[in-house]
């Protein structure tokens, strides 16, 4: 698979050297063929990716596809531990004997906190080794297949050096001003697609080959560094009066409200009543004079 793809590449920049050479002119016409190229080598290599990710995603897999499948693994485990004390030390010699590192820590009263990058070869040795801290209470592990984006990068990555590659050899042979800076116009931005995809190349590359595990260690219920603690009924009761009066106070309070400004309005609302309808009722005696 790998030769093809070398091949369609090696022909593809054969194809663009002879054109560069057949070429009278350096102008807009060459760069704007060594676009047509690019897009060319990407499509002719579309084939191939789908035929890759068909064998990798399919039902039977051999070793080969197995093999180039690019994986994100995360995991999370939160473990209860006797003490908190000293396990950033213990954490830091945990994550090194699996060739890996903490990335960062955070630690509370009751609670510990740690990121650590493992290499993916030795995920699943690492997850399996949580247990020895402590008692697991969750456990839990998410695979993002990114074989699609890893293949599709490396292959913008080749076309897009190729592209660069004549651009430079077109603008060697430039012989106007104008054409120059069409040229290297063109080159400045070939080269600042290929740096922002390879940096997205090496972020990807850099999680695929170093697998996140985050670890939270938590103490029994109750207990704190110093030993068991029994629970503050006092502070419960004090917390139960303070929700229960506030209740109180916002329930008089909408009481108050519904007196000074719902009065008024249901005085108004009587009012015109005994006006339009009641002793006097306007409303009632047009409607008997029209009656008549």
């Amino acid at each position: 698979m790998l030769k093809i793809k070398s091949s369609i590449l090696a022909a593809a920049a054969a194809t663009l050297l002879l054109a560069s050479c057949g070429q009278t002119k350096i102008g807009r016409s060459s760069v704007n063929y060594a676009y047509e190229m690019e897009d060319a080598m990407h499509e002719a290599e579309m084939p191939m990716m789908k035929s890759r990710n068909a064998s990798i995603n399919g039902t039977s897999l051999n070793s080969e596809a197995v093999a180039q499948r690019k994986l994100i693994l995360n995991g999370n485990a939160g473990i209860e531990v006797p003490t908190i004390s000293g396990l950033d030390i213990k954490i830091d010699e945990w994550a090194k004997s699996f060739g890996g590192y903490v990335a960062n820590s955070d630690w509370s009263e009751r609670n510990f906190y740690a990121t650590v990058k493992i290499p993916s070869s030795r995920f699943y040795d690492a997850m399996n080794s949580t247990s020895d801290f402590g008692k697991i209470k969750n456990h839990n592990i998410n695979t993002n297949d990114v074989t699609d984006e890893y293949f599709d990068l490396e292959s913008r990555i080749e076309t897009k050096k190729i592209l660069r590659d004549n651009l430079k050899g077109y603008l060697k042979k430039a012989d106007n001003i104008k054409d120059m800076l069409e040229i290297e116009r063109q080159l400045n931005e070939v080269e600042s697609e290929l740096e922002s995809i390879e940096g997205r190349m090496k972020r990807l590359t850099n999680q695929i080959d170093f697998s996140t595990i985050s670890l939270n260690f938590t103490l029994p219920v109750g207990k704190t560094e110093n030993g068991f603690v029994f629970p503050d009924y006092g502070e419960g009761f004090r917390e139960f009066a303070e929700n229960f009066f506030g209740f109180l106070r916002g329930f008089i309070l909408a009481i108050c409200y519904i007196v000074v400004f719902g009065t008024p309005l249901v005085g108004l609302f009587f009012l015109l009543f005994w006006l339009l309808f009641g002793k006097v009722g306007i409303i009632r005696k047009i409607f008997m004079k029209l009656k008549k």
